[in-house]
């Protein structure tokens, strides 16, 4: 129980910094996210609290081990989904420029510029793919 409400609020609230189960030792200001008493299937009362530096990272607290080696697991999974989308996103973009730019082609080194395009695109997402596959 605790474990899907964790899962829909860092979905929710995504930031792309990290998750953690410890206070930061630096002090850096967190914000409370989340926090709930939570009644498990035995009705025994679980604490959730979930803060966050916000655009920064969460602190998680009220999980087992294993409950949040599961939602790092989640964690991580859901960062490269974004990730993916925002790459795809990116060459989206890019390949509708190029294309307005095509069509506005009239003279030979117009030409010459939108080949350099589609090279550079190339070149691009090769990259960013080649980014992806080492993280998987």
């Amino acid at each position: 129980m605790l474990l899907d409400v964790a899962k829909a609020v860092i979905k929710a609230n995504f930031v792309e910094g990290g998750i953690f189960d410890t206070r930061n030792v630096v002090g850096d200001p967190t914000e409370p996210l989340f926090i709930g008493n939570l009644f498990d299937h035995r009705g025994h009362m679980e604490r959730l609290q979930i803060d966050v530096l916000p655009g920064d990272y969460f602190e998680v607290f009220g999980l087992t081990d294993e409950e949040f080696a599961e939602l790092h697991q989640f964690y991580e999974e859901l960062k490269m989904q974004i990730r993916k989308e925002e790459v795809t996103n990116e060459l989206r973009r890019n390949l509708d420029e190029i294309a307005a730019f095509g069509y506005e082609c009239s003279e030979p080194e117009d030409y010459v510029q939108l080949m350099k395009n589609i090279a550079y695109l190339v070149r691009e997402a090769h990259e960013m793919i080649e980014e992806l596959s080492n993280k998987d």
